[in-house]
Order: C-alpha cells, then structure tokens, then sequence
C-alpha cells in the first residue's frame, strides 16, 4: 500500500506541476513533463510488467489532453504523440526486464533448493528447460561416495577456523572437478558427500566419467596436502567407493522444502564399498558393475574377497591410474 501511495503522490505532483507550467517557462515545463518517468519506473520497479503498463497507460490517459492541445506552443500533435509512446515503452520494456529478473531469481532459487549449490550448467539448463522430470525417475546411474577419513581426528587437535579452512578448501577443489564433468554434488555432512553421474541428466559415459572423477580427485587431494603441509595444516585422507547400476531419482522432502535425491540398493553398496575401502587402506575401489565395459582403459586390481550384500556378491577392484586408449 505505502509503494502504491508514492506512486499516486508522484504522479498526482507531476501533473500538477506540468500543467501549471504550460504556459510558463519551457525549460521548466519540460523538467515537469520528465517527472512524469519517475512513477512508471518506480512501478516497474516495483510491480513488475503489470506496473509498469498500468502506470504507463494512467499517465499517458492524464498527459493525453496534449494531443489535442494545438494552442500550447510546446505541445505539438507528433511531440505529444511519442512522449505517449516512450512512456509506455519504458514501463512495459523496464517491466518486463524486472520480471525476467523475479523469473530468474526464482530458477535459481528452485536450484539451489532441489540440488545444492553445485549444479552443473548442463543440468541446470535441462531442469530450466523442463525436461527431466523430478517427481520420481528410474536412472541408470554411477555414483561416488567420498569421506574424509581422518578429519574428525584432526578436529580434535585444530583451532575452529583451521578446520573450517580445512574442510571449505577440500569441498571446493571437489566441487570444481565435478562440475567440470556435469556431476550432480549431494547429501553433503561435514566429511562426506555423493556424486551422481546420469541423474537427473541421463550420461551415455558415467562410467567411465566416474573412474576419471575419482582419480582426478585423487591428484588434487596431493596437490592440497602439499599447500596444507607448507601451512603446516594436517595431512586429509579420504576414501571413494563406486557402483553403477539402477537408482531411483526424486525431488524428496516437505512441500515447503524438497531437495533432489536418489535412492536404493545402488546407493547402499557404493557406501559399503567406501567403509571397505577404508578398511582396506586403500584411496579408491570400483565395482566390477562400473568396469565391466571399460576396463581395458584403466589400470586396475582385483581385491578379495568380493562384497556380500542382499545375498549377492561383488567383485572389487583398486584403480592405481588411468591409461587412455589413444586412437
């Protein structure tokens, strides 16, 4: 109500002042004739398109008996004519700028809610677009789960602002590789967070993308230890467990709060995978499921005895480095 009493107060002095000084000087009739932008921009502003247009037809109804006006030296037919036009074409052009603003406020919003901060601009394009569907989706999937073995340790030993640097600098030197690969970062606690490859974005190659990730990470976690050392900050260990297989894939949560997440069997053996990776002393282990078909493009190692789990078994392998087939 207060935005809609400036707005009526502006344009109620404007015309007052202009047709007042009609007959005056020029140079102040024209100053008077500009006061009247200052409501439609505020209205624009303010309310968006709808504003904008409203405000703009009010004024021009109100600046209008110009047109007609062929006594007012000032106030020619065609002058008055496309002072009318330029106000409504800055209301509804400074409108319409606005709401596209409010629009892509909100995507962002919707993003940041449904996926994280850490969206890829391919997935964020397909959501905006509105081609996956969120609701509920079977997804063909390879995921990694990542833990910072030694942080709670480590917490234990350093002041707040060493661990909060700690933890910032590994999780953003993360984020920048999986975002570089169109991976989708979630379920994020203070040491450990998921990495999806084919959800909600299908991704012929998630298998092998998935190996690249995790041995990309692999060289940046030395490359940071080396700069944590210098600053004489604790050395980071984390584990990768990985699995492809089916996932079901969902906007899950609250109508006032949802966030996108998948869930299921797939899921539970990479986690099973990264606690035997840890247990294992090893930095990386890969299921059979995620090499079965590209294997001959990376050194791996066979790791016994295959997991249990759901009465099946599965075969483990370390991943020492990649070994691309050059064509």
């Amino acid at each position: 109500k207060l935005k809609i009493g400036i707005i009526v107060v502006l344009t109620a002095l404007a015309t007052y002042l202009h047709y007042h000084s009609t007959h005056g000087n020029l140079s102040l009739h024209l100053v008077h004739r500009e006061l009247f932008f200052l409501p439609i921009i505020l209205a624009a502003f303010w309310f968006g398109i709808k504003g904008g247009l409203f405000s703009s037809l009010a004024i021009s109804i109100i600046y209008a008996p110009h047109v007609v006006n062929f006594s007012d030296p000032h106030g020619e037919f065609y002058t008055v004519t496309i002072q009318l036009f330029t106000f409504l074409l800055i209301g509804v052009v400074l409108g319409w700028l606005v709401h596209r603003r409010e629009v892509s406020n909100k995507e962002k919003i919707y993003l940041d809610e449904t996926f994280g901060r850490y969206v890829p601009q391919k997935i964020r394009k397909h959501v905006i677009d509105g081609n996956p569907k969120l609701d509920s989706s079977i997804c063909k999937i390879s995921v990694l789960v990542i833990k910072i073995q030694n942080i709670h340790t480590e917490m234990e030993k350093l002041p707040p602002w060493q661990v909060v640097e700690l933890i910032n600098t590994y999780f953003s030197e993360m984020a920048e590789i999986v975002l570089e690969s169109d991976g989708l970062m979630i379920g994020f606690s203070e040491d450990e967070f998921k990495v999806l490859y084919g959800a909600p974005v299908a991704q012929p190659q998630r298998k092998e993308i998935a190996i690249q990730t995790a041995l990309k990470m692999r060289r940046q976690l030395k490359l940071m230890n080396d700069i944590f050392a210098e600053k004489e900050f604790p050395t980071l260990i984390h584990n990768i467990g990985i699995h492809a297989g089916l996932a079901l894939g969902a906007s899950i949560g609250s109508p006032a709060r949802q966030t996108y997440n998948v869930v299921g069997p797939t899921i539970r053996i990479a986690q099973l995978i990264r606690e035997r990776c840890e247990a294992e002393g090893q930095d990386i282990l890969a299921s059979d499921e995620v090499l079965s078909d590209i294997r001959p493009l990376f050194n791996t190692g066979r790791l016994a005895p295959r997991l249990q789990i759901f009465g099946d078994s599965v075969g483990l392998n370390t991943v020492s480095s990649i070994e691309k087939v050059e064509e």
